[in-house]
């Protein structure tokens, strides 16, 4: 996953962690539109990808299988946060 690139993660929130079937993403950002949401397993394989159409959104997590995962929001080459998640069921 590219490096951090500007502002504080503080601007993100993803919850529950650990998450079962969806998790919810806040954005504490005025809305900057084309903003998505991306779900990577520990060896960096994309496994999930959503485009976030309001500053809060819940983002089902069927098909994605028990685990660690790393996330991160962006809008083009900027991201707006970025953290890791627990899958659990």
């Amino acid at each position: 996953i590219p490096e951090y690139t500007g502002l504080d993660a503080a601007n993100v929130n993803v919850y529950p962690n650990p998450a079962c079937n969806y998790i919810n993403v806040e954005i504490n950002l005025p809305f900057v539109g084309n903003l998505e949401f991306e779900l990577f397993d520990c060896f960096g394989r994309k496994v999930k990808e959503i485009k976030l159409k309001r500053p809060t959104q819940s983002v089902s997590l069927a098909g994605v299988n028990e685990g660690m995962y790393f996330y991160r929001v962006r809008s083009g080459s900027k991201v707006f946060g970025k953290g890791k998640i627990l899958v659990v069921r």
